[in-house]
């Protein structure tokens, strides 16, 4: 019994003593992504006849800060990142039952502010994140090559989430790989706002895959 107590005491020191040596990953960070983004975008008039589905993608970039509190084997924290890039597309509607010569959107940033909770293994921290995503985008028609209607500006809060790893490449850099999906509920907006036809609603979502490098102060 002894014995036993003695052994348990030993390897509850050599396992704080290893958590010890490992990487600190408490307190702020800040740093840079790229990657690639993509979107679904469909936009429904009254009139069925008129509706369309554009999907952009392209290369983006962007940076990140944000600050990470560490207890024991886990981790809680708080990151807000914008992004920005090609992630425009200009297309024949007919491709998606449209009733235009040409359909367009152009998206003028991402970003969020979220939670992260993870698992940290010595130099590789595991985490799942959600929070509030925030985006830009301009919706446009063209007949004959000329711009149809006002177009149609978003400004949009909706919601995020995601996976990403994180592991130590330096004494105070980190690279990580993190896949974020961005959704928003469905907005009306009423027919003088675009096709001056019907109202018209629109479905929007988007998705990033990003590897970024991180340094811890």
């Amino acid at each position: 019994m002894r014995s036993a107590t003695v052994f348990c005491l030993a390897a509850a020191a050599l396992s704080g003593s290893a958590l010890a040596e490992g990487r600190d990953w408490s307190g702020f960070y800040a740093g840079a992504h790229s990657g690639y983004g993509w979107g679904q975008n469909r936009l429904a008039d009254d009139n069925p006849a008129y509706f369309y589905e554009i999907d952009p993608g392209g290369v983006i970039g962007g940076g990140q800060l944000g600050y990470n509190y560490q207890f024991g084997a886990y981790l809680i924290g708080l990151e807000g990142d914008a992004t920005i890039g090609a992630l425009d597309k200009r297309m024949d509607p007919a491709d998606a039952g449209g009733a235009f010569d040409e359909v367009s959107i152009e998206v003028d940033y991402l970003a969020s502010v979220r939670l992260r909770f993870g698992m940290v293994f010595d130099d590789t921290l595991i985490y799942a994140t959600g929070g509030v995503g925030f985006a830009a985008w301009t919706d446009r028609n063209f007949i004959g090559g000329s711009e149809f209607g006002d177009g149609a500006d978003h400004d949009r809060t909706g919601w995020t989430a995601g996976l990403g790893v994180e592991h130590g490449v330096a004494e105070q850099w980190t690279a990580k790989v993190e896949y974020l999906h961005y959704g928003f509920d469905d907005e009306i907006q009423p027919p003088a706002m675009f096709w001056y036809i019907g109202a018209d609603n629109f479905e929007s979502s988007f998705d990033t895959v990003k590897v970024g490098l991180n340094y811890h102060f």
